[in-house]
């Protein structure tokens, strides 16, 4: 696997001038002087940034199947099961990397501007940021490695389409029946902070773990089919 993590690594450095373009444009962002006024920047950041480093497995995968560039590779001593948990981990490393960045960024820009934001929320939040893109790569590889990278593209972007399209409705559809959606988070919110932490973390990991292990068995299970 660690063979594959360096060859990974050097695929994502061929568009490593893009990213650069990207990494600056957030950077003016934060800073500007209309959106760099509330932490409202440093929270697009966070997920910006995550988003961006969790793609680069994305574009490595669309590498792979280049010019049929895989079926050289599975003549490699590797077997096609170490070939997808070597993905998911290059998409951790990946997205808790650009978190990592985006989260040190973002925590500068506030405290050289002086915005008042609680630690502990500020934290928390930075989390729940991180488990979210990261659940979302775990719905975007097993599609990337099924539709490959031409239809790949068009099928992720309907996803999140659809996505998008489903929430937007959802919201509209609590807003005619008279549901309070913000109050009901509150609510929520507010009786989550009576379970204690552990109880908490506990349960995010057992819901990321098997996340994580449907989305590989599904991935692996694509892989198996494929002739390459």
């Amino acid at each position: 696997m660690k063979g594959l993590l360096i060859k990974d690594t050097h695929l994502a450095m061929f568009n490593k001038k893009i990213y650069i373009i990207f990494a600056f444009v957030a950077c003016i962002m934060l800073v500007s002087t209309d959106f760099g006024e509330s932490t409202a920047a440093s929270d697009f950041i966070i997920g910006y940034f995550c988003f961006l480093f969790g793609m680069l497995v994305l574009t490595t995968i669309t590498y792979d199947e280049f010019d049929h560039s895989i079926s050289f590779l599975m003549t490699m001593p590797i077997s096609r099961h170490t070939y997808v948990l070597e993905k998911y981990v290059f998409c951790f490393l990946g997205t808790l990397s650009g978190w990592i960045l985006a989260v040190v960024l973002a925590t500068g820009r506030m405290l050289v501007a002086g915005l008042p934001f609680a630690a502990g929320e500020w934290i928390s939040g930075c989390i729940g940021v991180l488990l979210a893109i990261f659940m979302i790569m775990l719905v975007l590889i097993p599609l990337q490695i099924k539709f490959g990278s031409d239809n790949g593209k068009g099928v992720i972007m309907g996803v999140m389409i659809a996505f998008f399209v489903v929430f937007g409705l959802g919201k509209k559809v609590c807003d005619w029946l008279g549901i309070d959606i913000e109050g009901n988070l509150q609510y929520l919110i507010n009786q989550l902070a009576i379970i204690p932490a552990w109880l908490i973390v506990v349960a995010v990991a057992v819901i990321y773990l098997a996340g994580i292990g449907i989305s590989a068995a599904v991935s692996m299970r694509i892989v198996d089919k494929k002739q390459y």
